[in-house]
């Protein structure tokens, strides 16, 4: 995805996607392309990160495409038999619709969308093996097939049940396919018990009918036995057992030539959630949400476990490789991972925050590393050329030790504690504090962090270890979360929710602090041209200076040189500085302004008005000083042009919509040929930025070139409704 212009001094720019990390944890949030013949025996896997779905290639870390097309996030996706097409749910739109779409493989484009009757959201989408049906279950327990070509529905069921679920949806192989007579077999999971359908076409009725079996449970009392279960997955084994995971941590074997009982195994803690039957190996695979995973086989009443291992995190949903040598394993610690049938050996994939991004930060001494905190309770340090983290920190790793390695049976806390409501929903419940702000230190081998606890915590990054190391501890650094945080060779700088800007010494000493703000600082800086001149926004609509050089030691509060305020704009929400044109402060607004303020002018002396009224949530100057990005709370990345001859011009050259929520944070590498923006959807993306004639070739490109790349969606322009003055 490329969004490329002529910027205002005639140089052609342009702003790509080069690669986008993160995912949504869900039940049935994971596929994988079923023939891989097709693309050169390379492991293709697709799932759900907010709004999008991303297709990755586990052998090629570079080989990525998105499509975009959900206007909500993504439930539930599944690929067809033959790796045609790919089918995704979603949760309700606003206008409460709840559709599902139908994507291309090759070349990432939505066919349809097709709205569904289900409400609240999608919680299954299912393509049969000629490709010719889709199965979808809903949130109000109905269960729909669909004509994969029209999007047409052709049969459905629903319980007279209140609150019932079908969790999980398998086909049986299809008879007579492609004749009058084709029939079909589904095996349903509701909550109130599994049942067994078939849905034949009738030559009298021109249409599919739906016929229901519903397997026979022991004990006795109320309409579904006394052997009442709760189903999240299921599979078909060769011996035709229908084996079904349910939330009480045991697996249900049906026999699917007589819909009855046939026995039960107790396995796991937290629910069984990911089941993946492997003919090739005869046996059954399962993921609890313990994290423990089991290999068991057998048939009819006679099963047993043949092997265990254990990951991190809880197991959110599992898929097999078409060549039934792997299993995925998706889990809520942020872990994808790759699996052996044979011998269940481990190796990590991919790793991703899963929950919102809070902040994103970028040494200025190197260009191939930036860290990110999140809302999972990490502070991450990624690698840019690979797209894997170089080491990690969560409050509880330093507290109770480092988590055991991949594969060992010793138990280990959660990091996020989550229960199973919240692991199906993708959802963390912690009382852990979770990171707010990073900044890299000097060296860039230091990071310090800002948490939702109030503290500021120093984390040195040791070469070849995984895990940070807590070097330093400011306690109640603030009273509440510290939003903001910068660090220079002779102090650190603080911003938090108490209204207060906070200046400690390198021994974390308080040295300074500011009471001049009524409202929650969110964003402060270190002046370009001084170290001893800072900076601060708060959403009481005020910018302030000051001066550390000037102290007044009785407050301990600094001598404040500015202050500014715009009461039009509403909140000031982020901060920036111009590196050119007296180092103006550039200052983001909760209504959808970016404000331009010289310390010795009272007003701003430029203002960029956007007609959408997006509000800006994050700005920041590239390091030649020429180009502002700015993040939206549309999910949206601009990039405007600073002229530097006389200062008062500034033009929007490129807009591009990839996050499926509000952007958090975005930030510049080093060399400025890279912008990392961290949304509020859990999503690290990664854009290549391209400067004057050094890549492109002005001669071929256009005043705008629209972009649709691989299904997914972006915007140029330079007539978008936003005005510019200078005053």
């Amino acid at each position: 995805m490329t969004a490329a212009v002529l910027s205002g001094s005639g140089h052609p720019v342009a702003l790509e996607l080069e690669h986008a990390l993160g995912f949504t944890p869900l039940l049935q949030g994971l596929a994988v392309y079923p023939n891989p013949s097709g693309f050169h025996d390379a492991a293709h896997i697709a799932y759900g990160c907010g709004q999008l779905v991303i297709i990755n290639n586990l052998n090629d870390r570079h080989e990525q495409r998105l499509l975009r097309g959900h206007d909500a996030p993504v439930t539930c996706l599944d690929i067809s038999a033959k790796g045609s097409f790919i089918a995704s749910g979603q949760r309700a739109s606003v206008d409460r619709s709840v559709p599902f779409v139908i994507w291309d493989f090759a070349t990432g484009q939505p066919t349809q969308r097709v709205l569904t009757t289900h409400q609240g959201h999608v919680d299954v989408v299912r393509y049969s093996p000629d490709e010719g049906m889709i199965a979808t279950t809903g949130a109000e327990g109905s269960l729909c097939v669909w004509d994969a070509i029209t999007g047409t529905k052709v049969a459905s069921f629903q319980d007279t049940v209140s609150g019932d679920a079908a969790r999980s949806v398998c086909w049986g192989p299809v008879e007579h396919s492609g004749t009058r007579n084709q029939k079909y077999t589904l095996y349903v999971a509701f909550s109130t018990g599994v049942r067994f359908f078939t849905l034949q076409f009738s030559v009298k009725t021109l249409s599919f009918q739906m016929q229901s079996v519903t397997c026979q449970v022991p004990g006795a009392g109320g309409r579904m036995g006394g052997f009442v279960r709760k189903y999240l997955c299921s599979g078909k084994t060769a011996h035709g057992d229908m084996v079904c995971g349910t939330t009480s941590g045991d697996v249900v074997v049906f026999s699917c030539a007589s819909a009855t009982y046939r026995t039960a195994l107790t396995l796991c803690a937290n629910g069984v959630v990911g089941l993946c039957v492997v003919h090739k190996y005869d046996c059954v695979i399962i993921g609890g949400g313990d994290g423990v995973i089991q290999k068991i086989a057998g048939k009819g009443d006679q099963w047993s476990v043949l092997q265990k291992t254990r990951v991190q995190g809880h197991v959110c949903t599992m898929s097999c490789s078409a060549d039934e040598e792997e299993v995925y394993i998706m889990t809520d610690a942020g872990h994808i991972y790759r699996m052996l049938c044979r011998d269940m050996t481990l190796c990590l994939a991919s790793e991703a925050p899963l929950s919102g991004l809070t902040d994103v930060s970028i040494p200025s001494d190197r260009t191939d590393w930036f860290a990110s905190a999140s809302k999972d309770g990490v502070v991450r340090v990624w690698d840019l050329s690979e797209y894997s983290i170089v080491c990690q920190f969560t409050v509880a790793s330093s507290a109770v030790g480092q988590p055991a390695p991949i594969g060992s049976m010793k138990h280990t806390p959660s990091m996020n504690g989550n229960a199973a409501a919240s692991r199906m929903t993708g959802s963390a419940v912690s009382d852990a504090p979770t990171p707010t702000s990073v900044a890299f230190d000097t060296p860039s081998s230091v990071i310090c962090s800002g948490w939702s606890d109030g503290r500021i915590r120093g984390l040195q990054i040791v070469p070849g270890n995984p895990w940070a190391q807590l070097l330093w501890t400011i306690p109640n650094a603030h009273k509440g979360r510290v939003h903001s945080l910068r660090a220079s060779k002779l102090y650190y700088l603080s911003a938090g929710d108490d209204s207060s800007l906070r200046v400690w010494s390198r021994n974390r000493d308080l040295v300074a602090q500011t009471q001049d703000h009524k409202q929650p600082v969110v964003a402060c800086l270190i002046d370009n041209t001084s170290d001893t001149i800072v900076h601060s926004v708060s959403l009481d609509m005020s910018l302030a200076s000051y001066d550390l050089t000037k102290v007044d030691m009785a407050v301990s509060a600094p001598r404040r040189i500015a202050f500014k305020s715009d009461v039009q704009a509403g909140a000031f929400t982020c901060l920036a500085q111009r590196r050119d044109h007296e180092r103006e402060c550039v200052v983001g607004t909760q209504e959808g302004s970016i404000l331009f303020f010289d310390i010795d002018a009272e007003r701003p002396v430029m203002r960029i008005s956007d007609a959408q009224r997006s509000k800006i949530t994050a700005l920041e100057v590239s390091p030649n000083g020429r180009w502002l990005v700015g993040g939206l709370s549309d999910g949206s990345i601009v990039v405007y042009e600073l002229f530097a001859d006389s200062g008062n011009r500034c033009q929007l050259v490129l807009q591009a919509l990839c996050h499926s929520a509000g952007v958090a944070r975005c930030a510049w590498t080093a060399d400025g040929r890279q912008v990392v923006s961290a949304g509020n959807d859990g999503e690290l993306i990664i854009w290549n930025f391209y400067d004057a004639s050094e890549t492109l070739d002005a001669s071929s490109q256009q005043r705008v070139v629209p972009v649709a790349a691989e299904g997914g969606t972006a915007k140029a322009s330079l007539e978008k409704s936003a005005s510019v003055t200078r005053r």
